[in-house]
């Protein structure tokens, strides 16, 4: 699992919208979206239910970005 992608998700679920973790990040949406894309590969679930203009966390994406809020601010804070 990569951290970048791990980070990039829970900025999407606290924020609400890629385009706003985008603009903080600095990337293109497109980037977010790979992101997102590859960590869902990587952990073999769904973490956003996707329609044409907005997402919903899945069940699984609850879970991982409750689970990986503290250790992220942990790591940031090495």
């Amino acid at each position: 699992m990569n951290l970048t992608d791990l980070a990039s998700f829970v900025r999407v679920a606290e924020l609400g919208t890629i385009t706003a973790a985008a603009q903080e990040e600095g990337v293109p949406k497109s980037t977010i979206s790979r992101r997102i894309a590859r960590l869902e590969d990587a952990l073999g679930v769904e973490l956003l239910r996707r329609s044409a203009r907005s997402f919903t966390l899945s069940d699984d994406g609850r879970t991982l970005h409750a689970r990986s809020i503290g250790a992220l601010r942990e790591l940031s804070e090495v």
